[in-house]
């Protein structure tokens, strides 16, 4: 029987990180959280789903490296941080519905590519060579979960872009600390 006062570590760490933040907890909990993101992350070209799953997994590890690395500076770099997260967990969700979703997921690669070459060679037609372009798709919109991510979401990108609330006072907002904490806390959770 398991034992009922058992909190996964992740539950634990949150609560802890909330509690009472420090810098080295929260990089311990990064780690931790690598250490399991390794421990699933195997080369799996058996369908579209494990590729991209695959792919998630790499991009989330370097999203957990960049946590970790800037955790003790300015709240927007974590913020964007957990903003990408916030759509990392949306094109998980997405790749695990179906094959074909997974397929779409892996040819927006395609479609990132055309677009960057016209606009490359708008900007700069003496200079791009002539190149066949794959077939553009309608993207994925990606859309977070309404309630505490939707709030999150949101919240990231007043502290990614230019915004009235963080010019207003950068004391209170991307050089707080609090902010900072809130969100690394998130990035764990």
């Amino acid at each position: 029987m398991e034992n009922p006062e058992y909190i996964p570590y992740p539950v634990q760490a949150v609560v802890d990180l909330t509690n009472d933040f420090s810098d080295e907890h929260f990089k311990f909990a990064i780690a931790q959280i690598r250490r399991n993101v390794a421990r699933v992350l195997a080369e799996d070209n058996s369908s579209d789903q494990q590729i991209a799953r695959v792919k998630i997994l790499r991009y989330l590890d370097f999203q957990l490296t960049c946590a970790d690395r800037w955790s003790t500076e300015s709240a927007d770099l974590m913020a964007l941080i957990l903003r990408r997260l916030i759509e990392l967990r949306f094109y998980g969700k997405y790749v695990s519905e179906s094959q074909t979703a997974a397929g779409r997921f892996l040819a927006e690669a395609d479609t990132d590519s055309a677009e960057m070459y016209k606009l490359m060679k708008q900007a700069f037609p003496n200079e791009m060579p002539h190149h066949d372009l794959p077939e553009v798709q309608k993207r994925i919109k990606t859309a977070p979960s309404e309630g505490e991510e939707e709030c999150l979401f949101k919240l990231c990108s007043k502290f990614l872009h230019p915004s009235a609330l963080v010019m207003y006072d950068m004391n209170a907002t991307i050089q707080s600390p609090a902010y900072s904490q809130m969100f690394a806390t998130r990035i764990v959770y």
